[in-house]
């Protein structure tokens, strides 16, 4: 690189251009962007924009009962509930999907909102992650120990890892993980939310 010169705007010259964030949803919500509505609800799979158009949004209106993150796009894709709207989390909130949260909160603090993720250390660490970084009061979806118990997921729990056992010891010092934290370490047990999501999709 010259003086100056970004990494990207060389791989631009060469016609290699970075994939730009994008955010997903799906369920009954319109998206005011540049005086223009899209409306999320008229396509059954959701929409997808890019994160440069942010800037333009104006309005989001949720016109639903609740508002529920998703961390894996394979669950993201499977869920549908009518009073529901599904966003695409994939991981920890990155500054895109935080902007665009608080957005939605902004025009819409009625709502319930929920987290459904790996009921793992990594999951319970990124809804933590996520309620601390966007102020939102996200309640945990399908991730408690009723789950862990459910003689349908039975044969697919996991044994914990050590990084595991870890940093499980370190959320059961927080009261909002403290309980499920105990048992998992306890049982030395974890839970992929594709499983849950699976029999969700199939019970419908």
């Amino acid at each position: 690189c010259e003086e100056g010169e970004l990494e990207d705007g060389i791989l631009e010259a060469y016609h290699i251009i970075r994939e730009m964030r994008r955010i997903c949803l799906k369920g009954n919500v319109e998206v005011t962007m540049a005086g223009r509505t899209l409306d999320a609800g008229a396509c059954s799979d959701g929409i997808e924009f890019f994160a440069g158009d942010l800037e333009q949004i104006g309005r989001i209106r949720v016109k639903a009962g609740s508002f529920m993150t998703v961390e894996n796009y394979t669950s993201w894709m499977r869920m549908k509930k009518k009073d529901t709207v599904f966003f695409y989390l994939g991981g920890y909130a990155d500054r895109v999907q935080r902007t665009f949260l608080k957005m939605v909160f902004r025009d819409n603090p009625q709502l319930t909102y929920f987290h459904f993720g790996d009921m793992d250390a990594g999951g319970l660490y990124i809804h933590e992650h996520l309620c601390r970084v966007t102020g939102i009061p996200f309640q945990m979806y399908r991730m408690s120990e009723q789950e862990l118990t459910d003689q349908r997921f039975a044969a697919c729990l996991h044994p914990l890892t050590q990084t595991d056992r870890i940093r499980l010891e370190s959320l059961e010092k927080q009261d909002a993980y403290r309980e499920l934290a105990a048992y998992m370490l306890q049982q030395n047990v974890k839970l992929e939310q594709e499983i849950i999501s699976y029999m969700e999709q199939d019970s419908r």
